[in-house]
């Protein structure tokens, strides 16, 4: 089973990954602690997106491309390493909810998980982190991820659902029973 996790920044992907991961899924990042410290982004991927969105560049995390770039070769090589290491495996990287039709045609079958939360909650949490960030910016990257996550359809859980009301959402999409970590994530 291969599962990948899109979504907008702060939004629960990692809570999505950090599940799917103690469930048997590897999610390419060799944690050990927990969230803010893990984030179970897969080091791979994330060198692969900044190659795709911004040139090889790092950047923020709420700053659009301004192009793409064709990483095919790169994608086709981590997929066969991921293949070669687990059975089940996935990986979350938010940005790739920018660029997953060029990663969706080149993976074998597997499934997609896509994470909304609400603009206030994603806003909140920068807020509360007292990160300085024009809200204007973060409000159209947000805008822009969901409008990705529905031109492609993928199924989506709401964030403050699973924290209110449980995994079930997600266990329907994967078909597993999961176990639920979100008191060790935290809500933020």
């Amino acid at each position: 089973m291969i599962v990948v996790v899109l979504g907008f920044h702060k939004s629960g992907t990692t809570l999505i990954a950090r599940t799917l991961h103690k469930a048997g899924i590897n999610m390419g990042a060799n944690c050990t602690g927990s969230y803010p410290k893990c984030k179970y982004e897969d080091p791979r991927v994330q060198k692969i997106k900044n190659d795709i969105l911004y040139d090889g560049k790092k950047t923020p995390s709420y700053e659009l491309p301004t192009s793409y770039h064709d990483q095919t070769t790169q994608i086709q090589e981590y997929i066969r390493a991921r293949e070669l290491e687990f059975g089940s495996w996935g990986f979350k990287v938010p940005d790739i909810t920018l660029c997953y039709s060029m990663w969706r045609d080149l993976l074998p079958e597997h499934l997609v998980i896509g994470i909304r939360r609400s603009l206030e909650g994603v806003l909140g949490h920068y807020a509360r982190r007292r990160k300085l960030v024009d809200p204007g910016m973060i409000k159209r990257a947000w805008e822009y991820y969901n409008y990705m996550l529905g031109a492609n359809r993928i199924p989506i859980v709401h964030f403050e659902d699973i924290i209110e009301n449980g995994i079930e959402p997600i266990e329907t999409i994967i078909g597993w029973r999961l176990p639920d970590v979100r008191r060790k994530h935290g809500s933020s």
